[in-house]
Order: structure tokens, then sequence, then C-alpha cells
């Protein structure tokens, strides 16, 4: 098995059935999504109009 690229601090695999979720660290906030299956039904879902009224995530700022 080839070895698994990373970025930053994402692993990334073609199948998560290999490996369990790891659990959340200790005071950090955390988000997860499911990811579609088929990139298709993504750039279906945002349209134009979704893309307008979107709202970014709320994320922690460094420093």
């Amino acid at each position: 098995m080839a070895p698994t690229p990373t970025f930053g601090r994402i692993a990334l695999r073609a199948d998560d059935s290999e490996a369990p979720a790891p659990a959340p660290a200790d005071g950090g906030g955390t988000s997860v999504s499911e990811v579609p299956p088929d990139p298709s039904g993504v750039q279906e879902y945002w349209t134009p109009e979704r893309m307008e009224n979107a709202e970014p995530a709320p994320m922690e700022e460094d420093g």
C-alpha cells in the first residue's frame, strides 16, 4: 500500500474504512461533514445563488 499523502495536519485516504475516525483534540474545536461520493453533486448543490448567500464557517484565529 502506498503511503498516505498529507497536507499540513490532514491525512487523506482513498478509503476511510481502513482506520477508525480520530478522537477530537481536548479543548479544540472540530468540524465534521460528509463528503459526497460524486463530486458533480457538489457542483450541482453550489448554485450561483447559494454561493452569493453563503456565509463562512466560524474559524479560530491564529495567534
